[in-house]
């Protein structure tokens, strides 16, 4: 194949091809200089391909270290180049042991660690899954630690493939990094199917790396996810209690230690885990609306308490302390004007605070009005409250013009806040309204 495409591309290549690929097969350093002097561009050529077995991976599938190491120094870019079947010279040469040669590529250039070949596993994937040479694990990643944050297409990080393929000292390595170089974040991160690297060692029964997580991370297991939730909306604890209860006492003891060693780092059921969810939103909706049956049953008495709130609001706003200067003139060698208020003068950051908070009470109390009488038939309560906000603005407008825009700014914060808050409270009901409903029916459905 190599020969053949090469010969398509340039007719000098037909006598430099078959030299050059028996050198890489013999390993023959001096017969490479001599395809070269056949050709000068016959590696650009190669290069040329954007996949291709080309002399470089013949090289390191063999073990040929000093001719893969001269061909990477005459053409380093063919060290990212991938052959046919989806597999860089790093790859072949792990993947054929060839420690010796896999150290020259790394020290040559780092980044050869992160090329992504078939199914998008990086050389460093590969190690982990395979677990031969910790050794070389542990160097590609000091040549190269941003690897550590590759993904294949499966989404699986190097740790998801140790553990997948039982692979404990290169599970071991690869924590001992990630620690060392503070990327914790990756312990949380789940491949395809939602899994983390907790999720897969509790499926795979992997104690000892169960284990070795959490002591690594005493008193931190937020960081390895202890609570995450899969693509089927369990937890490490849900998995572990789902599977299958081990017949032997040995496997029933590993079991038993497990459970102990989740809830001791803090894992709780998703369960839980919602139902507390719920409580707090809950609270937290409270805090800010009453259900909607609480207002229908104070309907009056909240009626009442909102336009004596509202009419504080207004009053304030429009008369506010200090009264208005009667005259035109100057004050601490500050000019004012008749009908101002006396206190946007003297004190200006008072003054204001004040507008601020009268407006948000004021918007507060309206919006209140209107959410307690949206089902009652009064057409022009609607128009009405509008044309007292007009008045109230008109009247900031004319005493103060530099407070109109703060007031609009908080009218438009208050009612945004309000009406979300709001809209939370009623979705939040419905919601579990709807849940009971459906655990109504699920009780009726089992005792019929």
């Amino acid at each position: 194949m190599f020969r053949l495409l090469q010969e398509s591309m340039d007719p000098n290549l037909g006598q430099a091809a078959p030299t050059l690929t028996l050198a890489a097969q013999q390993g023959n350093i001096e017969a490479l200089y001599a395809a070269l002097a056949s050709d000068p561009f016959i590696l650009d050529t190669i290069d040329g391909y954007p996949f291709i077995d080309s002399p470089l991976h013949t090289a390191a599938s063999a073990g040929h270290t000093h001719f893969a190491l001269e061909i990477m120094i005459l053409k380093p870019s063919l060290g990212r180049k991938l052959n046919l079947n989806g597999f860089s010279a790093l790859h072949l040469a792990l993947k054929k042991g060839h420690e010796k040669l896999v150290r020259g590529f790394l020290t040559m250039n780092g980044e050869l660690v992160r090329v992504k070949g078939k199914e998008g596993k990086t050389p460093l994937h590969c190690a982990a899954a395979a677990g031969d040479s910790t050794a070389l694990l542990r160097k590609m990643i000091y040549v190269c630690p941003d690897s550590v944050k590759e993904l294949t297409v499966r989404r699986e990080t190097a740790l998801h493939l140790s553990v997948k393929n039982n692979q404990y000292e290169a599970f071991k390595v690869l924590i001992d990094c990630i620690k060392l170089l503070k990327k914790d974040e990756i312990l949380s991160w789940v491949d395809e199917d939602g899994n983390t690297v907790l999720h897969l060692a509790i499926i795979q029964r992997q104690f000892k790396m169960i284990e070795l997580l959490f002591r690594t991370w005493k008193s931190h297991e937020w960081v390895i996810g202890v609570n995450v939730q899969d693509g089927e909306g369990r937890t490490a604890l849900d998995i572990l209690q789902d599977t299958p209860a081990p017949a032997e006492q040995a496997e029933r003891v590993i079991k038993a230690k497990l459970k102990r060693i989740l809830r001791h780092g803090g894992a709780k059921s998703a369960q839980i885990i919602h139902r507390r969810q719920d409580t707090y939103l809950a609270r937290l909706l409270n805090s800010f609306h009453s259900s909607r049956d609480e207002v229908r049953k104070n309907r009056d008495a909240l009626l009442v308490v909102t336009v004596f709130v509202m009419t504080a609001t207004l009053q304030v706003g429009v008369n506010p302390p200090g009264g208005f200067w009667q005259d035109d003139g100057k004050t601490n060698g500050k000019e004012h004007s008749a009908g101002t208020p006396i206190l946007a003068t003297t004190d200006p950051i008072a003054y204001g605070a004040i507008s601020s908070l009268t407006t948000a009470g004021f918007v507060i109390s309206t919006l209140i009005i209107l959410q307690v009488t949206g089902q009652m038939p009064i057409k022009w309560l609607t128009v009405s409250l509008f044309l007292v906000y007009v008045s109230y603005f008109l009247s900031l407008a004319t005493s103060s013009p530099g407070t109109t825009a703060s007031a609009v700014v908080t009218t438009l914060l208050v009612t945004f806040f309000f009406e979300l808050s709001r809209k939370l409270q009623i979705s939040y009901e419905d919601y579990r309204n709807q849940t009971n409903d459906q655990r109504s029916f699920r009780q009726g459905y089992v005792l019929a």
